[in-house]
């Protein structure tokens, strides 16, 4: 009944579980490296929600010109463009 494990994924849990809370998967559903976060329900106003949450969440701020690069991406993506902006396995304590 193991749904999804931290060890799976290159991302931590913490950035798994935020994800998540944007997207429209179903129960038990992985989200996996390549899947593409507007197929599963990310329109343009929740990306703008979901890269503030991230950055408040990592303690980092992506660069308005990788913004772009975001359009397209996948779940994979999205992670590889936060540890660019400095972003560890762990996010950083409420500031």
């Amino acid at each position: 009944m193991t749904q999804h494990t931290a060890s799976t994924h290159p991302w931590p849990q913490s950035f798994d579980k935020l994800f998540r809370s944007y997207l429209t998967l179903g129960e038990g559903e992985e989200m996996t490296a390549e899947l593409n976060p507007a197929e599963r329900g990310l329109d343009s106003l929740a990306t703008v929600g979901l890269l503030l949450d991230l950055e408040q969440a990592f303690g980092v701020t992506i660069p308005d010109d990788l913004l772009a690069s975001l359009t397209n991406a996948d779940i994979g993506g999205w992670w590889a463009l936060l540890e660019r902006a400095g972003a560890s396995a762990e996010p950083q304590a409420d500031q």
